[in-house]
């Protein structure tokens, strides 16, 4: 119901209006004194109002008259206003709710292997000097991970520790650590150049926005979880296989990462 619609019900039903010398007498809605005359006749309606003196449309005084016209006395004294409005149907489609839950219920142990399994081809360099670096593949999954997660970092660190029981990661780093992996801007090309090889599956199938991540090497029976450096998900099934060429766009993953 739009407005001017609404505001005319509300004067239907709070203020009196009356039929005089074949005109509709409707006060004003502010209670300032002022009336309208508002002249109905089939399709053809007018109404000495500013609003629909300057727009020509259907005002609040004319849909007030309206719903006093079509206004049927009960029996027992109250009334009624008749309103008709026209409500589009709108289409609907089923839902596959099994497929539905356990793509939900599983999608944040896929997530976690698939990011895995993409991360595993990244090479750490041998430190020079000072102590061991963290593996890169590590630092690319705690950085990732962390995003897809929402949660803090110190909560983050729950997540890891499953990582690592499950193998996903050779260990867990301090907290702290998960920030310089954010704010690091060596990480940017890795993380574009991942996003890259993880979309190559798919390309023969639908295009993709920029920002998705998928893991590789993908059973056709699997439902991916695409997940965008914004925290959009969507769940596509994925029924191809593709070999990664090695570094198509030339970026070097041997990035160090402290």
């Amino acid at each position: 119901m739009e407005l001017r619609q609404q505001r005319g019900l509300e004067l239907a039903a709070t203020r009196k209006i009356r039929f005089q010398n074949g005109n509709w007498v409707v006060p004003s809605q502010t209670g300032d004194g002022r009336r309208y005359q508002v002249h109905i006749k089939a399709e053809v309606f007018s109404c000495t109002c500013l609003d629909h003196e300057t727009r020509g449309i259907k005002c609040k005084h004319v849909y007030a008259a309206t719903y006093v016209m079509e206004r049927n006395q009960n029996p027992d004294g109250t009334s009624t206003v008749t309103e008709t409005l026209t409500v589009e149907k709108r289409p609907t489609y089923p839902q596959n709710w099994s497929a539905y839950n356990a793509a939900q219920t599983h999608e944040q142990d896929k997530f976690q292997t698939l990011l895995a399994d993409l991360c595993s081809g990244l090479m750490t360099p041998p430190a020079k000097t000072g102590r061991p670096r963290l593996p890169l593949s590590d630092a690319v999954f705690n950085a990732v991970f962390k995003v897809y997660s929402t949660v803090s970092q110190r909560r983050f660190m729950s997540d890891l520790r499953e990582a690592q029981r499950r193998g996903l990661i050779s260990k867990v780093p301090h907290f702290n650590s998960i920030s310089n992996y954010l704010e690091n801007p060596e990480l940017m090309p890795i993380l574009r150049e991942l996003i890259h090889q993880s979309a190559l599956p798919l390309k023969a199938r639908l295009m993709i926005s920029p920002g998705a991540v998928i893991g590789r090497n993908v059973p056709a029976t699997d439902a991916v979880p695409l997940v965008a450096f914004g925290q959009v998900k969507v769940v596509v099934p994925v029924t191809v296989q593709a070999k990664v060429p090695e570094n198509p766009d030339g970026v070097d993953p041997a990035i160090v990462i402290s």
